[in-house]
């Protein structure tokens, strides 16, 4: 037990000593409440509601379903921008309309930028670009439980050449797929 209190003591030295080393993605999870079946403290199909983003989510090409792969595909973002361009709505749009007609579909939003601004702003605006994109597909009929959002800020680029065009393919909002599982008792 000694040793233990030891380490803890250590590691929240260290972790005091270098805040800005460990960069963190930036969570935001369902509310609280009843999942589908009932169950309280859970998220949809019993996922629990933790920052753990890290779930049964899979890549929409890896989805059993193939249309999947053209429906849920990323939506970009103007520069330091995180409301929906015009060009992006039909997305969204395709987005909630598979998700209101599979009720059993959650998903995860990922909020990305290019690397140009701090770690800590990139973070607020890939939350900011995921939110956004979770609003508007709330307001499309789908139940906002249903939509986890993870920001990423900079630290996972498509792109790492460092030009406009390569900039503009980090500027995005990506989707990831789960199913809906009751939870097991």
């Amino acid at each position: 037990m000694k040793h233990l209190l030891i380490c803890l003591v250590a590691v929240s030295a260290i972790a005091l000593v270098f805040p800005g080393c460990a960069k963190r993605a930036k969570v935001t999870i369902p509310a609280a409440g009843k999942g589908l079946f009932g169950e309280e403290g859970v998220g949809p199909g019993g996922i629990p509601l933790t920052e753990n983003p890290e779930g049964p989510f899979s890549e929409p090409e890896n989805y059993p379903d193939p249309q999947a792969r053209e429906i849920f595909v990323d939506v970009h973002f103007d520069y330091n921008k995180s409301d929906i361009r015009t060009s992006e709505r039909p997305i969204l749009e395709k987005v909630a309309g598979y998700m209101n007609g599979h009720a059993q579909l959650v998903i995860k939003v990922e909020g990305h930028c290019d690397e140009r601004g701090s770690n800590e702003y990139n973070l607020a605006l890939g939350e900011r670009r995921a939110l956004s994109i979770r609003s508007y597909i709330a307001n499309l009929g789908v139940a906002p439980e249903r939509i986890y959002t993870i920001s990423y800020g900079e630290e996972r680029p498509l792109c790492t050449e460092r030009n406009e065009s390569c900039w503009a393919k980090n500027r995005r909002g990506h989707f990831l797929l789960g199913a809906a599982q009751p939870q097991k008792q």
